[in-house]
């Protein structure tokens, strides 16, 4: 058997040839499947009374004589729709085609064959596949969380929009569709859009832009990461424009927050660095100056032995400048206290060394100690102090706590009362310095617990901005707590509450 041959018998339709009476010559396996007649059957019968009805004979006649008629013109196709028989009698739909060919010297005329019933049934199943694939392929690009458009490359109108993008611009299908960007979007950002299209559509590349700002209808500027493809017809030329837009406004906004975040860390860093390069300072200044001072304090302790010889004449001023060396020389000292005590809280090095005491006696011993500064600063002390407030506590520190409060209680209130309670709270030992001075405004209240932290001007009232954070620190360092309550020109109540 020849190649032509196996073709022939194997063909996907059903295959017979004819000589020009329109007998059959040859006869294919997919004929007998069409009509149930064996190729033994069939051969040298002649084709209209062995396999068409009645009603078809004539169309089939007329179709063979206008074939004879031609002379057999090849490559001529005459296409037949005919009621055919089965070889059970029982008629269907036929679809036949008749073509005139010369083959070694003879014409025959080549006759193919199919049942439109199946044909028909093979067209609505892949009507029903391609409708099955249109709705997968439109499933997936309207639940593709980016936006997709489609535009039509001659003058870039939208010919599609998935649901992400309708979503993200703000508008719908109805909105889009046959308008182009200069419908919605201001005339920079179509003016972009365009020269971005017509780059890809030009270059016949993909075209990827990292960032483009994009004004939609309710959520603002947004920012897309597009990517814009072409797409070509059947010649090779491009039709239309597929892109694919992702929304990183939420993306970039993130990283913006984590840049400033890190810059915020880096500035902390900078700043405590510069912190611990001020302490380091502070601790060795400290040192440094306590030599010096101890020198001095000697020094001012010979002159008071020798008061006794100074010349009567100048006896009392002599007295008097020794005093204020003395009262001068105090706070220096007091000072670089405050100083290295701030560089040991910083260091976590306050050490405590407790003893059983009694608050209301640390008060009044406190008190004692500091009469003359009352005296000098016109200021009564009303005193509520509750018997036996006992705790393990820190003397010298809580009496430094103690005298700390005072003096800003006399610094701020001059002239006017000040009132000092003590009692027991909760399991607490509670200590309230109250004065009647300028008070401190809201906003002021807990920074003026920071180091070197002032509520008030430096020109008019004198200090470091020590003495609350040193404070704080030790009742910390005591588990315990210090808080403030005040009201501008009215006074302020710093409450102190220790373990008992």
């Amino acid at each position: 058997m020849d190649k032509f041959q196996l073709l022939f018998e194997n063909a996907p339709h059903g295959m017979a040839t004819l000589d020009t009476q329109g007998h059959i010559l040859e006869w294919n396996l997919q004929a007998t499947q069409i009509f149930g007649l064996r190729k033994d059957q069939c051969l040298n019968q002649p084709f209209n009374q062995t396999l068409l009805t009645q009603s078809a004979l004539k169309t089939f006649k007329t179709v063979l004589e206008n074939i004879l008629n031609s002379h057999l013109a090849a490559t001529t196709n005459h296409h037949l729709e005919l009621m055919a028989l089965r070889h059970d009698g029982t008629e269907f739909p036929l679809e036949l085609t008749l073509t005139p060919i010369k083959a070694h010297g003879d014409f025959v005329i080549y006759a193919t064959m199919r049942d439109l019933k199946e044909v028909r049934k093979e067209t609505e199943q892949a009507e029903l596949e391609l409708h099955k694939a249109n709705m997968f392929l439109n499933a997936v690009v309207e639940n593709i969380p980016d936006m997709v458009f489609v535009k039509e490359a001659k003058e870039l109108r939208f010919t599609r929009f998935n649901r992400a993008g309708l979503e993200l611009l703000g508008f719908s299908q109805h909105d889009l569709i046959g308008k182009n960007d200069y419908d919605f979007f201001p005339r920079a950002e179509a003016d972009f859009f365009t020269k971005m299209d017509r780059n890809v559509l030009d270059s016949k590349s993909m075209i990827d832009i990292p960032e483009e700002p994009i004004q939609t209808n309710f959520k603002g500027q947004r920012f897309l990461h597009t990517k814009k493809v072409p797409i070509y017809d059947e010649n090779g030329n491009p039709a239309y424009l597929l892109g694919i837009s992702e929304d990183i406004t939420d993306r970039k906004l993130a990283e913006e927050t984590q840049r400033n975040l890190w810059k915020e860390q880096q500035a902390r860093l900078d700043a405590e660095k510069a912190l611990q390069l001020r302490d380091d300072f502070i601790s060795i200044a400290a040192h440094e100056l306590r030599t010096p001072l101890t020198a001095l304090s000697l020094q001012i302790q010979l002159l008071e032995k020798f008061e006794t010889q100074i010349n009567p004449n100048y006896a009392a001023k002599y007295s008097t400048l020794v005093t204020s060396s003395t009262e001068q020389l105090g706070r220096f000292e007091k000072l670089v206290e405050n100083l290295l005590d701030v560089s040991r809280a910083s260091a976590g090095m306050l050490i405590l060394e407790k003893s059983t005491e009694d608050l209301s006696e640390l008060v009044k011993q406190t008190l004692q100690d500091n009469q003359t500064r009352f005296l000098k600063a016109n200021c009564t002390v009303n005193l509520s102090l509750a018997p036996s407030v006992i705790g393990s506590w820190d003397k010298f520190r809580i009496e430094q706590v103690i005298v700390n409060l005072i003096s800003n209680a006399i610094k701020y209130g001059a002239g006017k009362p000040i009132e000092i309670t003590t009692h027991i709270k909760n399991k607490k030992a509670v200590l309230t310095i109250r004065d009647h001075g300028i008070g401190i405004n809201p906003e002021d209240q807990k920074r003026i617990f920071n180091r070197f932290e002032r509520a008030v001007s430096l020109k008019k009232y004198g200090g470091l901005g020590l003495g609350l954070f040193i404070s704080q620190q030790i009742i910390q360092a005591h588990d315990g707590e210090i808080r403030v309550q005040s009201t501008p020109l009215e006074g302020s109540t710093f409450t102190v509450e220790l373990p008992v």
